[in-house]
């Protein structure tokens, strides 16, 4: 929307993602960017700043919600991390975010027999270490 106001499209354009965001949702971007001003574009940058640990995460996520019937995602609501990895997850397989272990819903489970688990980056390590002991108690 902030595009339009711009007028007159820019000559030359520089693109930095935010380090936490998806690779698919900068690519989306970049691509939507650049059919919007398209033509007029004589001098393009495109910087990569994506965490490389973020992205691995991310990955790593994907792969795990592929051999799994649910995924629970420990972490801040607040935080893009977290957030974009339930979005990864879920893209795959039916997700759940939680903060804290007790907000856990045994009735998430009924007919599941792989579950993932996967945390946001500043997650403490003590949390997803009670998410576990939570759901093996299930």
């Amino acid at each position: 929307k902030q595009i339009d106001s711009w007028g007159k499209s820019p000559s030359r354009l520089g693109i930095i993602s935010q380090t936490t965001q998806t690779r698919t949702a900068f690519i989306e971007f970049v691509g939507q960017l650049v059919g919007m001003v398209g033509p007029e574009i004589m001098e393009m940058r495109l910087v990569n700043t994506l965490c490389q640990v973020t992205q691995a995460q991310q990955e790593a996520a994907m792969r795990l919600a592929r051999r799994s019937q649910l995924m629970v995602v420990i972490g801040g609501s607040n935080s893009a991390n977290t957030r974009h990895l339930v979005e990864t997850c879920s893209s795959l397989v039916e997700t759940h975010l939680v903060e804290r272990a007790d907000e856990v819903d045994e009735s998430w489970f009924a007919g599941k027999h792989h579950v993932g688990i996967t945390a946001g980056a500043s997650t403490p390590d003590e949390a997803v270490e009670e998410l576990i002991a939570r759901l093996r108690s299930l």
